[in-house]
């Protein structure tokens, strides 16, 4: 048997775990979990890779998405149990908190969810950031920006309620964001959130405002069209321009921890979330079959 330090097939595992938890990756997390049982991040890894995969399936079949988030839930708890690492337990709880809630379960999730450490008055980045001087600190400001910008993004995502005006209310206010603090355009890495943004407005329009609807998908796919053409047929990287980021790049070397770029074009990823089933109300329109060409 190879030593920890030569084992290049938990080497490939381990930067897989640490970069991504996507749902074309469940049997390999669950590979890893079955070659190294005693690895709970690779537990974890399996469970994000489940509820990932779950979602995938929440309109077209609703069992697979129950079973899956099941036993994504299986997982957490069985790290949640037997971890006596502080970040481990704490991922383990925030992911049987969202696979809780998910499954409509909110009562258990709230209790779950007081189990959560409360979060230091000050983040390590913010006490790095008072050693640093020059242009060392701006960029490390910019990056802290950038963080703040992809958490806002979230958080503005997860706060919508059901009422669908408010909903597009909080996807106007996430795209102004990324126009406000890239106001030249150059939006590489968020013309990905962008396409999901005007996606999720297309479809909650399709009823109401179906004109507008076609507007968005057309929008999204140009998104992701652009997307594809600054990053997919090769590694690179590119910096940002805007003031508030151009100490900062994307390269989309870091992509390819999700496999080939070849296999995750974005163009791929919007003809799989715009189909005639997730958008009935436009399935008959002949604009709306140009766009999924």
């Amino acid at each position: 048997m190879n030593t920890p330090e030569n084992d290049s097939r938990k080497a490939e595992y381990d930067a897989l775990e640490e970069k991504a938890h996507r749902p074309e990756q469940t049997e390999t997390a669950r590979c890893a979990v079955a070659e190294y049982p005693g690895e709970l991040k690779y537990v974890l890894w399996l469970a994000g890779c489940l509820y990932m995969r779950g979602h995938e399936a929440y309109y077209s079949d609703r069992m697979s998405f129950t079973a899956d988030l099941e036993e994504a839930l299986h997982h957490n708890r069985i790290v949640y149990e037997h971890t006596d690492n502080d970040e481990l337990k704490r991922r383990s709880i925030a992911g049987i908190v969202m696979t809780l809630a998910a499954l409509d379960r909110y009562e258990e999730a709230k209790d779950y969810a007081k189990l959560y450490p409360t979060a230091p008055t000050l983040d390590r980045e913010t006490v790095i950031g008072w050693t640093l001087t020059g242009e060392e600190k701006i960029r490390h400001h910019q990056q802290m920006t950038m963080n703040a910008l992809d958490e806002l993004l979230r958080n503005i995502s997860g706060a919508a309620s059901h009422d669908t005006e408010k909903q597009l209310a909080s996807l106007d206010c996430a795209k102004k964001l990324i126009l406000t603090l890239i106001p030249d355009g150059n939006y590489l890495r968020y013309l990905d959130t962008l396409k999901d943004l005007t996606v999720t407005r297309a479809k909650l329009l399709q009823y109401t405002d179906p004109d507008s609807a076609i507007e968005s998908l057309t929008e999204a796919r140009q998104y992701a069209e652009e997307f594809d053409r600054l990053y997919m047929n090769h590694p690179v990287c590119r910096p940002f321009t805007s003031p508030f980021f151009d100490r900062l790049s994307f390269d989309s070397a870091d992509l390819l921890v999700y496999g080939p770029l070849k296999d995750n074009l974005r163009t791929d990823d919007f003809r799989s979330m715009v189909t005639p089933q997730t958008f009935p109300a436009l399935r008959d329109r002949e604009d709306f079959g140009v766009i999924i060409a």
